[in-house]
């Protein structure tokens, strides 16, 4: 704009100043082409200025896009570090779950191992403890069979069964015993109240 008005400025001056003077028809030319290459100056000078600013405004898109896009690459970054260490976590609880269930595993083993040890000790115990209250009877009866021959048939009887539950606890209590002088102290005090 300062061009052009500054350019319509000169036009003003120089053809007033000529048009004094007998060569005015032929300055008057000189001008006019002076003032098309000074308008075409102007009008170069603008579209330059024009040009600057576009490109400008061009250069500073261009920044920001590449700065949105440099944003938007780092935010993606971290994006897929924190993804990654979120499965690293997973992948870690999921070891340390596997792990706790493997030692949970392991542990009801050795408690279903000890049980089923100490079942098969009791088991053991149980036939040896059997074998030798057999064993404690068999020799008790033949003891008893020994001094009182047929000690079987009188224990057998109804009688005896009657006489029996009639006597004092402490009496009845000779039954249970694993000494045969018990069980033969018992069938002698029977005989000795049928007499």
């Amino acid at each position: 704009m300062y061009l052009r008005s500054h350019y319509i400025y000169s036009l003003f001056v120089v053809s007033i100043t000529f048009s004094c003077n007998s060569f005015a028809g032929d300055w008057a030319g000189a001008l006019n082409g002076f003032g098309k290459a000074m308008e075409d100056i102007a009008d170069q000078a603008i579209e330059k200025r024009r040009q600057e600013e576009l490109m400008r405004y061009q250069m500073q898109l261009e920044l920001q896009k590449q700065q949105i896009l440099l944003q938007n690459q780092q935010k993606l970054e971290m994006e897929r570090q924190q993804l990654l260490e979120n499965q690293r976590q997973q992948q870690q609880r999921a070891e340390e779950i596997a792990k706790e269930q493997a030692e949970a595993l392991a542990k009801e083993k050795k408690e279903r191992q000890q049980q089923e040890a100490k079942a098969k000790e009791s088991q053991i115990i149980s036939s040896i403890s059997e074998q030798a209250q057999q064993t404690q009877l068999n020799k008790s009866e033949e003891v008893i069979s020994k001094v009182i021959p047929n000690w079987k048939s009188i224990v057998g009887s109804e009688s005896f069964s009657s006489w029996f539950y009639k006597q004092p606890s402490n009496l009845q209590l000779l039954a249970d015993s694993d000494d045969p002088n018990d069980g033969i102290t018992l069938i002698r005090k029977y005989q000795l109240s049928k007499k």
